[in-house]
């Protein structure tokens, strides 16, 4: 039977001061080749949930799991298998060219400036990213071209689970088809999952789960 890249069980997370529930007992796994999509209206807790998987926030109760073995977002060897594409591209300097953005990050990874390089340069291309896009200003870049080189960010590592938060909003015609066929064929290498968030229902074409997040009373 084929281990699952990621298992959720029972997982449960709360807000505020008046410890407002988000989701209760949340359970689900992520097997290799999968697409797993996330729906919700705003304030569902879509968001709130990548960031639990991505290690970013706590929850109250519950366990994640990541290749089996329990995930802890202090888990070096564990965060690695994950790669997160936040819905905003504020992270990135503005003023900086989007190389100068990847070299920086990939510092994070303890990866050397030749790595990045060739993994910036050959995901670029997958992504209809060119040579000379990498010298632009990440200031002067339009909307679907941000979330490209956000996406090849999360990439740079190389993990096995990609978290991307409403990925395809925002964006014309050309990058969201070029993003979508990017992701369809990125996880069917080797053994690799999506997870993707949305507040609109998208075409559930090649997306093999649907979870909806609905208002818990």
């Amino acid at each position: 039977m084929t281990e699952s890249l990621l298992c959720c069980q029972n997982l449960s997370k709360q807000y505020g001061p008046k410890n407002h529930v988000l989701f209760k007992n949340l359970s689900f796994e992520l097997f290799p080749k999968e697409i797993l999509y996330v729906l919700g209206d705003n304030g569902r807790g879509k968001t709130t949930l990548l960031k639990i998987l991505a290690g970013l926030l706590s929850f109250e109760l519950g366990e994640v799991y990541v290749r089996g073995q329990l995930f802890h977002p202090y888990k070096p060897s564990l965060r690695r298998f994950i790669g997160w594409v936040p819905s905003s591209e504020s992270s990135f300097f503005s003023f900086a060219t989007a190389e100068q953005n990847l070299l920086f990050w990939g510092k994070f990874f303890h990866m050397d400036q030749k790595m990045i390089q060739y993994r910036a340069f050959s995901l670029g291309e997958a992504l209809g990213l060119e040579k000379n896009d990498f010298q632009v200003p990440f200031q002067e870049l339009s909307s679907g071209f941000k979330k490209r080189f956000s996406i090849l960010r999360a990439l740079l590592p190389d993990p096995i689970i990609l978290l991307l938060d409403e990925p395809f909003a925002f964006l014309d015609q050309k990058s969201l088809k070029k993003i979508k066929a990017f992701l369809w064929d990125w996880k069917n290498h080797e053994e690799r999952g999506v997870i993707f968030s949305s507040h609109i229902e998208l075409p559930l074409e090649k997306v093999s789960k649907v979870i909806k997040l609905e208002a818990y009373c």
